[in-house]
């Protein structure tokens, strides 16, 4: 009896080890320890002596995906699906197999014998030695917010393996606070998911809880499940690939899942957590990068192709339970469950401002006050804030549309990966006639959410990207296809475009870059001894740091054009302190993603609430400078339950005693300055940075060294960064900054300086302090900037006020 050394996936078989269409034969197997270890496929014409069975194990082949010297040992593997063909991956159709029609494991002597006396082909030489010095890869491919095939280089791996896993979690700790529309878009894209894993011959393993437990408990399970029904020589470690975070709460769960997992191993062989990187640029590491998106594009670096999705899968383990997507209305329950054992969030939930400010216009109404009157020109205003277009003809377009609007169903996107990607194909080709409903319902969307040039891609497939059904490779491609299509097989500088593509080609290199420029920052910060993180909010990257182990929760925001580096010499000395602070970068400042949206003081307050309330999780002593100070006093004003105390440093907006008849008005019209001014701005800015930075620095211009000039201009140039110029175009004066101060009942520091060349300080001083209840003014000798140019002694100022709080 000839023993062929093949050991295949969890059970050694005949046929095809990437296709599983063979039927079972009716072999037995003698091995007295592990009765049902082997199970035997039906070949085709396998009960004729004559016939060929076949034997394959996928480690055979080369990295390359080709056979290494397999013809060598007269053995070849036929496709169960195609009968006497072989498969595509195995080789040309003409080959045939050799007679092998017994065979058997030398590890535990177990031997199948063939049905009907079958005869034996001998092999020309002895297979190498692959039972017992090969150990079987079990592989779990945890899903996150990468939920597709196509363009998964992680699902390219795993396809590899020897059994496979794919599993998604929906843990209650990621997903709280999440709005229903986000919930209802995460169930669809999880459910097309599996649609799509089993079409390739697996399918997707469901679980609810914290995912650091349920991947332990996989792990063991996998383990075990494994070890019990292959040879008992022959144990395989499990590894579990899952894509590289930049988020840091969800780096700190994979780190936490790493450190539950290293004293599970197999025959001493540590659990593996492989992160895969999916990245729009080919980059040779982090090493290399450069900080400036001005210099990185004298690189050239190329663009990486998106990767088309495996042809099939392994298939899923036997034995394991799928388990059942939840209902929306389970996510959502849970959600609010959660949302509730909070004791100041349960009022709050995620509401924006508008909500809180139409409660507020309820009370004036109710109310003898006259004073409220402004709230209800705030929530005119906001109310059509963020859908007002400021194109004339947009919305001439949508005062046309209004009626049949409403009768209509609106446009959402729905469905998995292959809607995605169809609603883009329709996006990118909005110049041309709509030949659908749906297509026509897109373009109404569009012109819908055209609330500046570009602004439309974000709005319409934010959430589709922020769960990952797209990749943004696959968007750039389809993208540029389209572009070069538009331009007659050509690119060029003059190439004619549609503002969809332009706005899709646009948005994929700002959040690549962005993402990029997350992941060296984290390391550039690290060898200086600070923490950068990343924060994704509402898909967006958002950088800060976070220092200090104990005491109160302080949140530092910084000025207009600045970053949180700039509070450089407040952040370790108030940990040194006893205080826990953070510091934050806002949405289109310092290292912050810069997408084209409408950037308004609203949006900026919303982005830190939800800071506040997703990573400090804690009510927090809030400070800004400039127009940071303008965003603090309004989330003071609005959400007063997060907000212990509140200092301001030089902050901007008006002080107007009498504001009762004070209106938020609308949005400018776009009339062409907005772009060209915007421009012009910029230019102005980026050539007289350093006198500007001077300038503000009267009392200590040192202050204003190389090091702050480098890092204002190196944002000025990302990508995305002449979108928040162009927002001031829009905008017109906001409420007052006493309208919000007065909504806060808690005390408020005012820190001053004196020499401020951008505003009259004696003269905002003394009204705030006439004007403003609970409200202390420190004067102090210093420009605009006070916490930068005399760190030490604002420090100090603050240090003793958070001793009163």
């Amino acid at each position: 009896m000839n023993a062929l050394n093949i050991l295949y996936r969890k059970v050694i078989s005949l046929g095809c080890g990437h296709c599983h269409t063979m039927q079972h034969l009716s072999w037995t197997c003698t091995c007295p320890i592990q009765p049902k270890v082997f199970a035997a496929f039906q070949a085709f014409g396998a009960k004729n002596a004559a016939s060929s069975l076949l034997i394959i194990h996928p480690r055979v082949l080369n990295q390359k995906g080709e056979f290494a010297h397999l013809w060598d040992y007269n053995l070849v593997v036929r496709c169960g699906r195609r009968s006497s063909r072989l498969c595509r991956r195995h080789g040309p159709s003409s080959l045939r197999p050799q007679k092998v029609l017994e065979f058997g494991c030398n590890c535990c002597c177990c031997s199948l014998a063939a049905p009907n006396g079958g005869s034996t082909a001998k092999l020309t030489r002895p297979l190498p030695e692959l039972s017992c010095g090969l150990k079987q890869q079990v592989v779990i491919l945890w899903f996150k917010n990468d939920l597709r095939v196509d363009d998964h280089p992680g699902l390219i791996t795993a396809s590899n393996s020897d059994i496979l896993l794919p599993l998604f979690i929906f843990d209650p700790a990621v997903f709280k606070g999440w709005a229903n529309n986000l919930l209802e878009s995460l169930v669809d894209a999880v459910l097309n998911l599996r649609l799509s894993l089993q079409s390739l011959g697996s399918d997707l393993l469901v679980e609810e809880g914290a995912s650091k437990d349920i991947l332990l408990k996989l792990a063991k399970e996998v383990l075990y499940f494994s070890a019990n029904l292959m040879c008992s020589r022959v144990v395989g470690a499990t590894d579990i690939i899952t894509e590289e975070e930049v988020d840091q709460g969800r780096i700190e769960l994979i780190s936490s899942v790493y450190k539950s997992l290293s004293n599970l191993s197999v025959k001493g062989k540590p659990v593996e957590v492989t992160q895969y990187r999916l990245s729009l640029y080919e980059t040779e590491g982090l090493g290399a990068l450069t900080e400036s998106y001005k210099d990185f594009q004298k690189l050239k670096t190329h663009v990486a192709l998106p990767m088309a999705p495996p042809t099939f899968l392994p298939p899923f383990p036997e034995g394991v339970h799928r388990g059942n997507v939840p209902s929306l209305n389970e996510l959502v329950t849970v959600s609010k469950r959660l949302q509730a054992e909070s004791p100041w969030a349960e009022s709050l939930g995620r509401h924006p401002a508008s909500i809180l400010l139409e409660g507020e216009l309820r009370l004036a109404e109710n109310s003898a006050n006259s004073e409220l009157w402004g709230l209800k020109g705030v929530f005119t205003w906001r109310a059509n804030y963020l859908s007002a277009s400021p194109f004339d003809e947009s919305q001439k377009r949508r005062k046309k549309l209004s009626d049949k609007v409403h009768k209509e169903e609106e446009w959402v996107l729905r469905g998995g990966e292959i809607e995605t990607l169809n609603a883009l194909h329709s996006y990118l080709k909005f110049l041309e006639a709509a030949v659908t409903d749906d297509s026509v319902k897109l373009y109404r969307a569009v012109w819908m959410t055209e609330s500046r040039p570009g602004t439309s891609f974000r709005e319409l497939f934010g959430t589709s990207l922020a769960l990952g059904m797209l990749s943004w490779r696959r968007v750039y491609q389809v993208a540029l296809e389209y572009q070069r299509a538009r331009s007659g097989g050509f690119l060029s500088l003059l190439s004619s475009t549609c503002f969809t593509i332009a706005a899709a080609i646009a948005e994929a290199q700002s959040n690549q870059w962005h993402r990029l420029l997350a992941l060296k920052s984290r390391e550039e910060a690290k060898n200086k001894g600070w923490h950068s993180r990343t924060w994704i909010w509402r898909g967006f990257f958002i950088q800060y740091t976070a220092h200090g182990e104990q005491g109160q929760a302080v949140v530092l925001v910084h000025g207009f054009g600045a970053f949180w580096e700039h509070f450089r010499q407040n952040i370790k000395e108030l940990a040194k302190m006893q205080k826990r602070v953070w510091a934050i970068s806002l949405l289109g400042f310092g290292k912050s993603e810069k997408p084209n949206v409408l950037y308004t003081e609203l949006l900026w307050a919303e982005l830190v609430r939800d800071f506040i309330m997703d990573v400090v999780q804690e009510p927090v002593s809030l400070a800004g400078n400039s127009i940071g100070g303008y965003i603090v006093a309004l989330v003071a004003g609005l959400w007063p339950s997060l907000v212990r105390s509140l200092i301001l440093l030089n902050p901007a907006g008006r002080v107007i005693p009498e504001y009762a008849s004070c209106k938020y008005l609308k949005p400018t019209k776009n009339s062409g300055v907005a772009w060209i001014g915007s421009r012009f701005l910029l230019l102005y800015l980026q050539t007289q940075c350093r006198d500007t930075l001077k300038k503000c620095y009267p009392i200590n211009s040192s202050r204003a060294d190389d090091w702050l000039l480098r890092e204002v201009l190196r944002a000025s140039y990302d990508p995305g960064a002449i979108a928040v110029l162009e927002s001031l175009f829009y905008l017109r004066a906001p409420l007052p900054l006493n309208f919000f101060l007065d909504r806060y009942d808690a005390k408020v520091l005012v820190i001053q300086g004196a020499k401020d060349p951008l505003q009259n300080s004696l003269q905002k001083a003394n009204m705030l302090k006439a004007y403003c209840k609970n409200v202390s003014v420190a004067l102090v000798n210093s420009g605009h900037c006070p916490h930068d140019e005399i760190p030490e002694e604002v420090n100090g100022i603050i240090y003793n006020w958070l001793a009163t709080v």
